[in-house]
């Protein structure tokens, strides 16, 4: 996976979802409010898009919408990001200004993404084994309904549990997919970065302040 996290395969990754370029943070903004002297703005469809959309999957999983609920899955999707140096924080004034278009961020390692890789792929096993049973059953009753108008008799088809069936589907897999839906949650609440108050001597306050307010 190609991750953009420089050569020591750590970094910081902050998603951005604007409508238009003129409402993405400018580089000078977010030296001052991040305090950090790197940044380095990309697409979220360009370089590096395996990365993000590995980072969209699980806060979908993780903060998106439950089994039997509306899901919107697009609701995390970046239309760009900027990576930092590792260990840089989010603050208040930087969450307030750029609420809008604040994602998420995250303090990241190459080793924790490609984990983050096997917990979104393991998650899609599990989604599977639930909704292929359910399918299965939906399946099941419609060869009922088929026979019936056809006229054909068939009792491995017509006499099968079907009530049962529906019962179980209710269940099946369920457990497996929340313990799934866990691990990702785990990981998204480990590596998200922490915000951090903002400096407390007058002149950092000075600077962040006339940025937030320009």
């Amino acid at each position: 996976m190609k991750t953009l996290l420089g050569p020591f395969g750590a970094g910081t990754v902050v998603l951005f979802k604007a409508q238009f370029a003129t409402d993405l943070p400018k580089k000078t903004d977010l030296k001052k409010l991040l305090r950090t002297s790197d940044v380095n703005l990309y697409k979220s469809r360009g370089h590096g898009s395996e990365m993000i959309s590995t980072l969209e999957h699980a806060l979908d999983i993780a903060r998106g919408y439950r089994s039997g609920e509306k899901r919107d899955s697009l609701s995390h999707k970046s239309t760009d990001f900027i990576v930092l140096r590792s260990g840089v924080s989010g603050n208040a004034f930087f969450q307030l200004k750029y609420a809008a278009q604040l994602i998420e961020g995250f303090n990241l390692t190459e080793k924790s993404l490609a984990y983050l890789k096997n917990l979104n792929s393991r998650f899609s096993d599990m989604k599977y084994i639930e909704t292929h049973y359910a399918r299965w059953v939906d399946t099941a009753e419609r060869n009922i309904a088929t026979l019936e108008a056809a006229g054909i008799k068939d009792e491995t088809v017509s006499s099968v549990p079907l009530s049962l069936w529906k019962k179980e589907a209710d269940l099946y897999g369920v457990q497996a997919v929340e313990i799934a839906r866990k691990s990702i949650t785990d990981w998204v609440d480990k590596w998200v970065w922490q915000a951090q108050p903002p400096a407390m001597n007058s002149h950092a306050n000075k600077v962040v302040t006339d940025t937030v307010l320009t």
